[in-house]
């Protein structure tokens, strides 16, 4: 069914767009509301859209010049992404969030807001910000990360644990005492294997 009549700011063609099965996410009043966007998938590159819909004026300013970005930090840290298919009507813009390999590298919650910027009728910068939203990224098998390297999420883990154990051997405890107390420490187990030995009667 069609939904409503766009003009794609890049090209200027006008359009009609369609409904599917995805919902909008709505930005009313800095709020966002979140419905049905789809499952994304861990490892995904650029094949997943989340479509955003945003009154185009706020407090009397036309957002339409204003540039878009999302914001959104995962494990991987903090990251800023220019939005796409930016469109608008009288009342309306719609842009959307290309699911990069950052923001798909590991599974869970993405915290992410939305970011306009430009510069206000006196020339002043202007900055408008969304409140916090969130989605979901599923877990699944990936065969290479966004550095290139082999791994799944467990290997990840199993790679900060093995970093973890080589700092605790570089960082091995001393004993240093006589012969005969030594020799009591390891009757009583309490000489570790690895652990460097000093003698001070040798």
């Amino acid at each position: 069914m069609a939904d409503a009549s766009f003009i794609d700011v890049t090209t200027g063609t006008t359009y009609t767009t369609m409904n599917d099965e995805h919902e909008l996410v709505k930005i009313t009043e800095k709020n966002v509301t979140v419905g049905d966007i789809g499952k994304i998938v861990m490892g995904e590159i650029n094949s997943q859209e989340i479509e955003f819909s945003i009154p185009r004026f706020y407090d009397n300013v036309d957002l339409l010049d204003k540039n878009f970005y999302i914001l959104y930090q995962t494990k991987g840290g903090i990251f800023k992404v220019d939005a796409i298919d930016k469109a608008y009507n009288d009342d309306e813009i719609r842009f959307s969030w290309l699911m990069n390999e950052d923001a798909t590298l590991y599974p869970g919650r993405i915290l992410a807001t939305v970011q306009l910027e430009g510069v206000d009728e006196q020339g002043k910068t202007y900055i408008m910000k969304t409140m916090n939203f969130s989605v979901n990224v599923e877990e699944a098998l990936c065969e290479y990360g966004a550095d290139g390297v082999y791994r799944t999420w467990a290997t990840d883990i199993e790679t900060r644990i093995t970093d973890l154990e080589s700092v605790a051997s570089s960082s091995q405890a001393t004993f240093i005492g006589t012969t005969a107390e030594y020799n009591a420490a390891v009757s009583s187990s309490s000489i570790p294997s690895g652990m460097f030995v000093t003698l001070t009667d040798a």
